[in-house]
């Protein structure tokens, strides 16, 4: 199946369980004490890890990342987090109380239908997305509820889509300075 068919798959809600053997000890770093990560669908899981064998080998690499320059995951979600009430804000004509600079808010939107959290277990889901742009450096991102949430709960910053968030370039582009 090539990655057209494979993405509409996803789309249309694919079904069946795919269970992901965890051989690293990430059950500490994913938050539960199983040494199993379940991923919904075996359709899903592509569209989440980019060029990545696993999910567990992905997160094991941003685990890294992070470590390496002193990052982490609820640094990114914070800050997503953070951009997000202020795009909401703005869109609904709510004062600001701080400033995102350099980041500018090319888009905003609400979708009527929703996604869900691809993690077997997990009842998140979210409907909206936000296209950011550092005016500085021009690098743009989309994120939205889920990228946080993914971040946050799971560990997990999503390759090969356009929601890809690499450590080391969301930090330079996206993070106020410390």
């Amino acid at each position: 199946m090539n990655r057209k068919e494979f993405i509409g798959h996803t789309l249309k809600g694919a079904t069946g369980l795919f269970l992901i053997k965890n051989p690293l000890n990430l059950s500490q770093a994913y938050g539960k004490d199983d040494k199993e990560i379940r991923f919904n669908n075996n359709a899903s899981q592509v569209g989440f890890i980019g060029h990545y064998n696993s999910v567990e080998e992905l997160i094991a690499a941003d685990t890294k990342e992070l470590e390496r320059i002193g990052g982490s995951f609820k640094e990114i979600a914070d800050r997503i987090k953070e951009i997000l009430e202020y795009a909401e804000n703005e869109a609904n004509g709510k004062p600001n109380k701080n400033s995102i600079d350099p980041i500018i808010i090319s888009f905003y939107s609400f979708t009527f239908g929703g996604q869900d959290c691809p993690f077997e277990g997990c009842n998140e889901g979210w409907n909206d997305f936000v296209r950011i742009k550092n005016s500085e450096t021009e690098k743009t991102l989309t994120i939205n509820r889920g990228i946080e949430h993914l971040a946050r709960d799971h560990h997990l910053l999503e390759k090969g889509n356009e929601y890809e968030i690499i450590p080391t370039e969301f930090y330079k582009h996206f993070m106020p300075e410390k």
